[in-house]
């Protein structure tokens, strides 16, 4: 997941670097053309259009892949407590340890009476079966 979130983070700051650095290029062709005005018996170069559309968009859509990266959030083992139901609390140990032997996964949400420094996490478990396994 870390490299995920590293990869969406990049991409979505490589695109804002694209546009900066069309919009840098089109600010070096217009200087370069008031330079060919300014000096007397030098051949004009053609006129530069200002391109806005590529690097707006391009900026606009950046901002998906980063909000995604920011989303993805890595708790290292043993820093989060996790409640598995209403009757048993929280427990202890890793998440994956609880049911041993079912393959699957934990759906997570933060539980609405999360008191004090600890945030505590509402877990809910999705098992697959075998019938559901791809092969």
């Amino acid at each position: 997941m870390l490299a995920l979130r590293y990869l969406l983070m990049c991409g979505g700051f490589g695109m804002i670097l694209v546009a900066v650095s069309i919009l840098g290029f089109d600010l070096y062709e217009e200087a370069l053309y008031r330079r060919a005005l300014a000096t007397p018996g030098v051949a004009l170069p053609h006129v530069t259009k200002w391109r806005w559309r590529t690097p707006l968009a391009l900026v606009l859509l950046a901002w998906g892949p980063i909000l995604l990266a920011f989303s993805i959030v890595v708790v290292p083992t043993g820093m989060a407590g996790v409640r598995v139901s209403e009757t048993s609390g929280t427990v202890s140990r890793k998440i994956s340890e609880t049911r041993v032997g079912h393959p699957g996964g934990w759906w997570l949400r933060r539980c609405p009476n999360s008191t004090g420094d600890k945030t505590v996490a509402c877990a809910k478990r999705f098992i697959i079966r075998p019938s559901q396994r791809s092969i």
